[in-house]
């Protein structure tokens, strides 16, 4: 929906959103329904409706990032656990390092 923001052509939202035709026109029409985007002639814009579900998408995406950053340190940091203390199972050392 980035690619749709101020009455843009078909032609600039497919180099923006890097869409081929038949999915870029599945896309168009679904956000069409949905009342995210409208169409002018031959351009398109996003709606108030539409907008807001940007806005909240990227809410949700950012929200991702950090739980996958979160993870990939935790992953890293049983990783350095298991390293540092090869004999201990990693569940008594987690258990003694949360004390």
């Amino acid at each position: 929906m980035e690619a749709v923001n101020n009455h843009e052509k078909k032609s600039k939202i497919i180099q923006q959103a890097n869409l081929n035709w038949n999915s870029l026109l599945r896309y168009l029409a679904f956000c069409e329904r949905m009342g995210y985007i409208e169409k002018h002639d031959n351009t398109y814009s996003l709606t108030a409706k539409g907008l807001r579900a940007l806005t909240d998408l990227e809410l949700i995406l950012s929200r991702i990032r950090e739980l996958e950053s979160f993870v990939e340190n935790s992953e890293l940091d049983a990783q350095l656990l298991k390293y540092a203390f090869p004999n201990t199972k990693q569940k008594n050392v987690l258990k003694q390092s949360e004390k």
